[in-house]
């Protein structure tokens, strides 16, 4: 077992590698599906479990191997014949996202505003298409526009120099069904690094120049989407060289329901501290991750109130945009839905909740 993620989320594990005929197929139960690896010396085969109804309990899993059948061709964006919804077309209409000329926010590229509007699907890769379209709708339903999703380095390439060819189709398969439903989607991927000799005094260094020599791979390769830094120091790229790559930073923030001050006091510092963080011109500050976890101590009810303050702050507080992090409730949805930048509406305001050190206003 390489790692498990929390109950509640799917559970990823990886097979040793056997010395057994390189064509075989595997078929199981109880998971949402596995990616295999052929090499010349065997097979590995990386295994996406459901996870337990509960803490302490177990999810078995059963699978057999058999004759080899071919991998079925990339999944286009959409079948043959098939209509585009409505959705669709209005994102390709829309195009691509840019930054505005001020730093502040973004634009579509026929000029008109935008503010990505969502949450995070860190696993929604690994998940069924009708789990997928039926999150996606939801999101939807609720006035987002975005959402983020996790590319982790074991999914896409899970051993040296081999790629996981499953992984990308089930990528292009995301990245379609999210725009049949107007999604936008940003694609996080993790940076995985070499330690340091000295930590203390060449980390940020190492760091920040792995950064930047990733988002100048990124950069040739596409060069019309946007390029993002989630990170919250802005002395990070300071004074390195090509740090003028990045689009827009995207800081990740929690704990402030505990330690942290006055919500619009803290979106106020992530937003001057980062925008003029790197020459040469203003950047727009998107929150891209903020929630308090589920569980007895955080009812509903303070989540919601804590998605709502933080809407309201990044609103006033001029921040790019913001992405609540995974967890839903139906009352959080409607927070969303109240506040959606894209349909405005009377409402009434819930009551106020207040947290236990007694802040409740933003």
């Amino acid at each position: 077992m390489i790692w498990f993620w929390d109950i509640g989320t799917p559970g990823w594990i990886q097979a040793e590698r056997g010395r057994e005929r390189s064509r075989i197929r595997i078929a199981g139960r109880d998971h949402h599906g596995f990616f295999l690896v052929k090499d010349r010396e065997g097979f590995s085969a990386q295994i996406c479990l459901d996870p337990p109804a509960r803490r302490g309990e177990s999810v078995e899993m059963a699978f057999r191997t058999g004759a080899a059948i071919a991998l079925p061709a990339q999944a286009p964006y959409r079948a043959a014949g098939q209509r585009e919804s409505a959705a669709a077309r209005q994102l390709q209409e829309d195009g691509f996202v840019r930054v505005g000329a001020a730093g502040r926010g973004f634009t579509t590229a026929n000029g008109a505003p935008f503010y990505p509007f969502g949450n995070n699907q860190p696993y929604l890769i690994t998940l069924s298409s009708e789990e997928q379209n039926r999150i996606l709708q939801r999101m939807a339903d609720s006035g987002m526009n975005t959402v983020r999703v996790l590319i982790s380095d074991c999914w896409f390439a899970p051993l040296p120099g081999v790629w996981n060819e499953e992984a990308y189709r089930r990528l292009h398969r995301t990245v379609a069904h999210c725009r049949a439903h107007g999604i936008r989607v940003i694609a996080c991927q993790e940076q995985s690094n070499r330690p340091a000799h000295d930590f203390f005094a060449y980390a940020n260094a190492l760091l920040a120049d792995s950064l930047i020599a990733r988002a100048r791979m990124v950069r040739r390769a596409d060069p019309k989407h946007p390029i993002t830094l989630s990170h919250g120091n802005p002395r990070l790229l300071r004074g390195r060289a090509g740090d003028q790559v990045y689009d827009y930073w995207s800081p990740h923030t929690y704990d402030l329901w505990i330690n942290g001050p006055e919500i619009s006091h803290h979106a106020l510092l992530l937003v001057e501290s980062l925008r003029r963080a790197l020459p040469g011109r203003p950047r727009p500050v998107v929150i891209e991750e903020f929630g308090i976890s589920e569980g007895a101590d955080f009812p509903e009810a303070m989540r919601a109130e804590h998605i709502r303050q933080f809407i309201e702050a990044a609103r006033h507080r001029g921040a790019g945009s913001l992405l609540h992090w995974w967890e839903m409730t139906p009352l959080m949805y409607r927070i969303y839905v109240d506040a959606s930048p894209y349909r405005p509406r009377p409402t009434a305001r819930l009551s106020p909740f207040i947290f236990p050190s007694g802040k409740s206003g933003i």
